[in-house]
């Protein structure tokens, strides 16, 4: 909660932008990231939209009308850039290319070519999961016909550097988040996230009747999830990497290796990974990766070597790899983001573990209101939010007005404040002397419902619906393991309506 109002700028002509991290780096408009995207989509959603259209059109090629008014978004978008070419190539010394080159890497494999510095706008990580979120949640379709151009240029820029036909990226150089720290492009985190990528690619495309591009995006799906399988799975866990410089594969321990599936139960999509192995990672990063006070650690190694430089073997850091390396450090923001991957699993015990670890730890260091990642006031740890929707199993699609609530814990006694944009409330699911109750209590805003899915109620034929105790016509049928209710048309729910299900 302190990050936003620390952390992020509104100006007097209408902008909006986040200092990443106070006292270290950069303000930066792009707000929209993976993990920072939550709490501005949810509480902010005007402004949030506002700004990633405006995004959108500073990407585009030779469209100066888009720019009109939007000078400290300019001025921080060409600072940023700025900063990234002495970081590559420039005044700097270009210590980007020092340190990969010391690793033994080639210049091709450093920077890509073939995609405009503009497209930079946008993330190339998340930039279509995240698009088809806000879409599912605000129901903007302007917001679509706006940003999809740019994602679809990311997703095709990203499949050209797919040379060997297995479905995933290529290439020597992997460049995340782990800015500091340089595992090859055949990793699971990218892996992972560029899976997740080309299924909600082909969901837009599909949206937009553009059936063509979404085959394609299918079709390298399905290889690429082959290829994740055979390349990373060693029966208890996905490795980093198969490093191709040492010929050999690393069988290191990544909090992040299933990440991608995030999004896409959050999006109500079909997982990319096989579901038993994304389990097992996940209790092995719960095993591997945690370690009380000292919090989830990006990296392990489950063969039990502690000698850092082992931990540095992607990083030219030198010495100073020891104290600060990006391996062997918990990030607030990824524990929260792995956190509700877990929940979204249904390993509630070990994402609450995760989360706890956070909470007490920082409360143990008098920092409560204050978690440190590279600078203070980091936004990444907003990826907390992205914990109440996984906990939940909510799904939310505002243009067909369907809902799906599978509670993660407690499914007879679960009761919950939901949050989506423009609206919030209470959401329970009980059972009351064996009848099986869904309550949904909105508080503020406006809600528009047609259906309801509760894969709780997979068993159920009838059901008795009610809006402030007046009856609705229903129909119910099974479908994809689920119940799904109809509602017999669209309902606009308003402050302190109560919809009532009961299963009969």
């Amino acid at each position: 909660l302190t990050t936003f109002p620390q952390s992020f700028w509104w100006t007097k002509d209408g902008e909006v932008a986040a200092w990443e991290g106070s006292a270290c780096c950069q303000i930066i408009p792009n707000i929209h990231t993976i993990w920072s995207s939550f709490q501005p989509l949810l509480f902010f959603p005007d402004l949030y939209v506002q700004m990633k259209r405006r995004m959108a059109a500073f990407g585009r090629e030779g469209d100066e009308t888009c720019r009109a008014g939007s000078s400290l978004f300019l001025e921080l978008e060409q600072q940023r850039r700025r900063m990234s070419n002495q970081a590559n190539r420039g005044a700097l010394g270009g210590w980007f290319a020092q340190r990969y080159k010391q690793l033994g890497y080639d210049e091709k494999d450093f920077v890509p070519g073939g995609r405009r510095r503009t497209s930079k706008a946008f993330l190339h990580i998340g930039s279509a999961v995240q698009l088809l979120r806000d879409y599912q949640w605000t129901g903007d379709g302007a917001l679509l016909d706006d940003v999809w151009p740019m994602v679809r240029e990311n997703i095709e820029h990203g499949m050209k550097a797919d040379a060997n036909g297995d479905g995933l990226q290529d290439g020597a150089i992997s460049f995340l988040t782990y800015d500091h720290w340089f595992p090859p492009a055949a990793n699971c985190y990218k892996a992972t996230m560029w899976l997740a990528e080309l299924s909600a690619a082909a969901a837009l495309a599909r949206l937009r009747g553009e059936n063509a591009f979404a085959r394609k995006c299918q079709k390298m799906l399905q290889t690429g999830a082959q290829s994740f399988e055979r390349l990373f799975w060693n029966g208890e866990y996905y490795n980093l990497c198969r490093d191709d410089l040492k010929g050999a594969d690393d069988a290191g321990c990544l909090a992040d290796q299933v990440s991608g599936h995030l999004y896409l139960r959050l999006c109500g999509l079909p997982p990319v990974h096989d579901e038993d192995h994304v389990r097992s990672a996940l209790r092995a990063v719960s095993r591997h990766n945690c370690t009380p006070e000292d919090g989830m650690i990006n990296g392990a190694d489950p063969r039990g070597r502690d000698d850092w430089r082992y931990f540095a073997r992607y990083s030219a850091r030198g010495d100073d790899e020891r104290c600060a390396g990006q391996w062997v450090t918990p990030w607030t923001g990824t524990e929260y983001y792995v956190a509700a991957v877990m929940l979204a699993e249904g390993l509630v015990d070990e994402g609450f573990a995760v989360a706890r670890d956070v909470y007490e730890r920082h409360v143990a260091m008098g920092m409560l209101y204050n978690q440190i990642e590279c600078g203070e006031h980091y936004f990444r740890p907003m990826a907390a939010w992205a914990m109440l929707p996984a906990l939940q199993g909510l799904v939310y699609d505002r243009t067909a007005g369907a809902l799906t609530i599978a509670p993660k814990t407690d499914a007879d006694a679960f009761d919950s404040v939901f949050i989506l944009p423009g609206a919030w409330g209470r959401v329970r699911h009980r059972r009351d002397d064996g009848t099986r109750r869904f309550t949904l209590e909105l508080k503020a805003g406006a809600l528009a419902l047609q259906s309801l899915v509760l894969p709780l109620w997979k068993d159920v034929r009838q059901t008795r619906v009610t809006v402030d105790g007046t009856h609705v016509d229903t129909t119910a049928q099974p479908v994809d393991g689920a119940l799904r209710i109809a509602l017999g048309g669209c309902l606009s729910l308003t402050p302190d309506a109560t919809l009532e299900a009961c299963a009969e």
